[in-house]
């Protein structure tokens, strides 16, 4: 700590370097952290799995597939744990690994009118990964968004705990109806014992919200529609998982003051339910961004992505360069840094690349432009070059100003090793132990702490 109290945040988990007294131990990395592999080369076994255990405050790990959390949960540390199983699977036994399942209900959730605006507006972000095989494409849907804003906030906390409290079910029937009852004069009716975008206005608290939505359900019917047909899609992952999930207590942010709390979230590979994982990772994000706002003592969350591509944040070439701040810490794998460019788009693939503090290669990464950038940070040297006569018998010396290091020289060899590139440096090996090992390693670890107490 320096004098002016300055602590230095702790880092996620990069691999292991050996020190002065010859023992593993982790290596310093950064604030967030981008792995690019191939399969079965260990980017969940030795890394992603290895962080999300070692993580020293509360753990959102994300995942199509079982075996991350499985992995995780078989070695962190903590009584609370939750699970949001968002695949149409038949539920395994949960019960049996000390998991609590939940339902993500984002409505209750809401506390006040902003949190409404605020989740409006990550829904109508997300409204390109919010139904099947559409997690892929970019959506900009420009004025039908912002004629959506109003009646869908409007929606959201109508629903919420501070109006009917009736949950995602009232939302995602009440957009279903966007009629008007009138009176006997033709006024419109809008009180608020129905369900619907009607009742829905008369909960709004601030009037312009209210006017927004009952002046769109003024529009003739086809524009009226096209809004209802915006907003009826960012709301389909809920359809897809409601009816199975609905028994079951909704998560709370309360396990965030917890720093050994995880939540286990899995979600589809189809993109079905990648706007509900989307909308839960920004809504803890938020939840960090304003309790710095209002100076209260947070444990740093620990956001750790399996196969990003499944669960695309929108905002992620922005919580790369704030989320450090806001107490937050993302740790992602990727196959490689080109799915960034078929999900964002090519330029804001590139961005994501150029942001991101740290990145760990493994064996078979093909990242030829982080591999050159770890280049150009080694510096300039001057080289030898071995030449050879035509039959082998002449050899001559040449000596050149050119790179310390070639991107050819900085890969990975073996599955064992990767190369961990922190921003404005070449980077360095690490060692990358298989998770049967890390096992043995933690638990000798643990055990040799416990002694000394």
């Amino acid at each position: 700590m320096g004098g002016d109290g300055y602590r230095r945040e702790v880092t996620p988990f990069g691999g292991w370097i050996t020190d002065s007294k010859h023992r593993l131990v982790p290596v310093e990395t950064a604030p967030h952290i981008g792995c690019f592999a191939v399969s079965g080369v260990g980017k969940t076994r030795r890394w992603l799995s290895q962080a999300a255990v070692l993580w020293p405050g509360p753990a959102l790990v994300s995942s199509s597939k079982d075996d991350l959390w499985q992995l995780v949960g078989s070695l962190r540390y903590g009584a609370a744990a939750y699970l949001v199983d968002l695949r149409p699977v038949d539920a395994a036994p949960y019960q049996d690994l000390g998991l609590i399942r939940c339902q993500y209900d984002p409505t209750r959730l809401i506390d006040t009118f902003d949190d409404a605006k605020y989740l409006a507006k990550t829904l109508l972000s997300v409204s390109g990964v919010a139904v099947r095989g559409g997690f892929r494409a970019s959506s900009d849907a420009g004025t039908w968004d912002a004629l959506a804003a109003a009646p869908l906030t409007c929606l959201l906390w109508a629903a919420s705990p501070r109006c009917t409290n009736a949950g995602m079910q009232w939302t995602l029937a009440a957009a279903e109806n966007v009629t008007v009852t009138k009176d006997d004069d033709g006024e419109p009716i809008y009180n608020r014992s129905g369900i619907g975008w009607a009742a829905a206005s008369a909960w709004a608290p601030e009037a312009l919200f209210a006017i927004r939505t009952r002046r769109v359900l003024e529009y003739d019917r086809k524009m009226r529609d096209s809004v209802s047909l915006g907003i009826t899609k960012v709301l389909t992952p809920w359809l897809e998982t409601y009816a199975r999930n609905s028994s079951l207590p909704p998560l709370t942010t309360d396990w965030l003051d917890d720093n050994t709390a995880t939540v286990y979230l899995l979600s589809t590979d189809d993109g079905a339910t990648a706007g509900q994982a989307i909308c839960l990772a920004d809504h803890l994000i938020n939840v960090q961004r304003q309790k710095t706002a209002r100076g209260e003592d947070r444990p740093r969350l620990g956001i750790f992505l399996d196969e990003v591509a499944n669960t695309p944040l929108p905002m992620l070439p922005k919580y790369l360069t704030e989320s450090r701040g806001l107490g937050c810490n993302i740790c992602f794998a990727a196959h490689a840094g080109s799915q960034l460019d078929s999900v964002y788009g090519g330029l804001q693939g590139r961005a994501i690349r150029d942001v991101l503090p740290a990145a760990l290669l493994l064996r078979g990464s093909h990242e030829q432009d982080l591999l050159a950038s770890a280049s150009f940070w080694a510096g300039k040297t001057t080289r030898s070059h071995h030449g050879y006569g035509g039959d082998g018998a002449d050899r001559s010396l040449h000596r050149g100003f050119g790179n310390a290091l070639e991107p050819e020289e900085l890969i990975p060899r073996s599955v064992g090793e990767g190369r961990l590139i922190v921003r404005g440096s070449p980077g360095a090996m690490v060692t990358l132990m298989e998770w049967a090992e890390f096992t043995k390693y933690l638990t000798e670890l643990r055990a040799a702490r416990t002694s000394r107490r």
